[in-house]
């Protein structure tokens, strides 16, 4: 049985300290499509996400590997 997600993002991460890794460039595209996936969600309702697709939008230039990890 899967468990619950209560929050789309980790409440005790903070990504804009993380010093992990820069993605490669197909893990930057799979990044940025997770982020308009959840972009095109928020557009359809799912207001309860916006913070955390907001915060995630910021990095989308240069993500790194703590980002996509921190992916719910």
């Amino acid at each position: 049985m899967r468990s619950l997600i209560t929050h789309p993002m980790d409440p005790d991460y903070r990504i804009e300290i993380d010093n992990s890794l820069i993605l490669c460039e197909d893990l930057i595209s799979k990044y940025r499509m997770l982020v308009g996936s959840s972009l095109w969600a928020t557009m359809l309702g799912r207001y309860d996400i916006l913070y955390a697709t907001n915060t995630y939008v910021r990095y989308n230039i240069l993500p790194r590997k703590g980002h996509l990890n921190a992916w719910r």
